[in-house]
């Protein structure tokens, strides 16, 4: 009997994986099969610390999607108390199922087609400190059905955003710079944040958040208690607490601060090409920097970080640590980096999921 391949190719968030099976001749019917969804009780998480908070694994509301062909097959949405859960999906027909579960997202009831799943925008202020509110994470996987038999697929839930842990801070910078050495840190926060991404992890960085921070300092900004810059696409307010921290901890020369809780949030970013100083522009964005300010003798000074030396960083669901090293006073523009000179850096990544850890001098 002459059989008909057929190749079917997933274009989602996950590595691309391909199926080959044999279809059935014309005129038969394919029995129908179960498929089974296992959503585990909390994103499995291996922090870079022990303290997980509350926000960063609290499901609340919580979206099953199953497409087929590129067509919604099944949809579900579960309130909060539903979680976690298994789910059976009864009579399906056989082929190849893309399924994923996004917990506190943007509503999804009324797509019908995959791509226009995976372009649905989520912006930085979808997620938030609030457990009520939590972060938007997304699962996803694919499974093929045939021959009538049950299938179960087990979904790891995994967050859009990367995180970023100041973790201490040491004051080296020479006697001869200050009045006795002594420093004023008063605050941290990332430049550059991207503000939008797609819900299937794909596409590149958009929306800026905090562009160049431009009114970092700026004593005459509506924004410059936040060291938060304005562009349109992004209302600041809304996403504030994701990128910034104040801190006001006064050092003394020799001095090291370590820090409890000090926790920065964006998506991923992907420009390849860098705008420093005060020419980043909303149309070519610029890499994302971790930004201390700091004051030294009645004067500002900032304290920029390149994370990622070629720009491609972060990832999402990663944790990052960073421990920093203040040796000389910084630079006069919040989106000029300063060199190891002026500023000495050490990063460690562990996987808010799984994964091994590592340490990148910067």
């Amino acid at each position: 009997m002459n059989k008909t391949f057929c190749i079917w190719v997933r274009a989602a968030m996950l590595p691309a994986i391909f199926f080959l099976h044999s279809c059935a001749p014309p005129g038969t019917v394919d029995p129908e099969s179960a498929l089974t969804l296992v959503i585990a009780a909390e994103p499995s998480t291996k922090a870079s610390d022990v303290t997980l908070q509350n926000w960063e694994r609290q499901v609340n509301r919580l979206q099953i999607l199953l497409f087929s062909d590129g067509r919604l097959a099944r949809y579900e949405s579960l309130l909060p108390g539903s979680f976690p859960c298994s789910r059976s999906y009864a009579s399906l027909r056989e082929g190849t199922y893309h399924a994923y579960a996004v917990a506190n997202g943007p509503d999804l009831d009324g797509i019908l087609y995959e791509n226009a799943f995976a372009s649905t925008s989520v912006s930085l202020s979808d997620c938030s400190l609030d457990p009520s509110k939590g972060f938007v994470m997304v699962a996803a996987d694919t499974v093929t059905l045939g021959g009538g038999a049950s299938r179960t697929l087990s979904l790891s839930l995994r967050r859009l955003v990367a995180r970023f842990r100041l973790v201490s801070i040491e004051n080296q910078v020479p006697d001869a710079y200050s009045d006795g050495g002594r420093i004023q840190i008063l605050g941290v926060y990332l430049a550059n944040a991207p503000g939008t991404w797609n819900i299937a992890g794909s596409g590149s960085a958009s929306g800026w958040v905090n562009l160049g921070g431009r009114a970092a300092g700026k004593q005459g900004s509506s924004q410059s208690e936040y060291y938060i810059s304005s562009p349109s696409q992004v209302n600041p307010e809304a996403c504030r607490d994701l990128v910034f921290r104040q801190l006001a901890i006064s050092m003394a020369q020799g001095v090291r601060r370590e820090l409890d809780g000090c926790l920065l949030y964006c998506f991923p970013n992907s420009v390849a090409i860098d705008q420093t100083g005060p020419v980043a522009d909303a149309g070519r964005g610029a890499w994302t920097r971790l930004v201390l300010l700091a004051q030294v003798n009645d004067r500002l000074w900032w304290y920029p970080l390149n994370l990622f030396p070629d720009g491609q960083g972060p990832d999402p669901n990663l944790s990052y640590d960073v421990r920093l090293m203040l040796r000389a006073t910084g630079s006069s523009d919040p989106n000029e980096p300063v060199g190891p000179g002026t500023l000495a850096a050490v990063m460690s990544c562990t996987g808010w999921q799984s994964g091994v850890s590592y340490t990148e001098l910067l």
